[in-house]
């Protein structure tokens, strides 16, 4: 008998979970996966925005010097940059010091946003405080019963959402799904 559970970033996809063990121990694997997936999702992602926003830096400060050209040129990563994953950017006198200077402000709100996602999920690993709810949002409270069989609560083979409780009882469960502030530019944006 199995069951999916959503949780992360929105584009991760449900994970599957055997539900033929007790309450406590799906709840022990699910939180277990959820704080290892979305910790090293946070990682991979606080590195890239971390190159990406040194890029922009030393993009600006190549704009910067080179305030009375007026000639448009591409900057083009190396291919060892990430897999050649960045963006070109172009570069114009100072007409695009304005698009860096957003650019690199996006870039930073994402940063925060993830740094943030990442303490809360730290937050988590020391409180036993995570449930299920079903599509219809009505939470499973698979903590209250944790040795009853988690499949004698659980419908087989339907999506579940992984939720933090409040910290009071009447306070309504979180859900953990995660979203970034605002898309990475793509190249087609950058270069408008």
């Amino acid at each position: 008998m199995f069951i999916w559970i959503k949780y992360g970033f929105e584009e991760v996809p449900p994970r599957m979970f055997n539900s033929n063990v007790t309450c406590d121990i799906l709840l022990g694997f699910v939180r277990a996966s959820f704080l290892k997936e979305v910790d090293d999702i946070c990682k991979q992602r606080s590195l890239k925005l971390s190159i990406d926003i040194e890029g922009v830096k030393k993009q600006r400060e190549a704009v910067g010097a080179e305030v009375g050209s007026t000639s448009v040129e591409s900057v083009s990563p190396s291919s060892q940059d990430l897999g050649g994953m960045r963006p070109v950017i172009p570069r114009v006198g100072n007409v695009n010091s304005c698009h860096h200077t957003d650019w690199q402000v996006k870039l930073e709100a994402q940063l925060e946003a993830l740094l943030a996602i990442s303490k809360s999920v730290k937050d988590l690993q020391s409180v036993n405080a995570l449930d299920v709810v079903d599509e219809s949002g009505q939470r499973l409270k698979l903590n209250d019963r944790p040795r009853d069989r988690a499949m004698d609560i659980l419908k087989p083979r339907q999506v579940y959402q992984l939720v933090k409780l409040g910290d009071t009882p009447e306070a309504p469960p979180t859900p953990l799904k995660f979203a970034l502030p605002a898309a990475l530019p793509s190249a087609a944006a950058a270069a408008t």
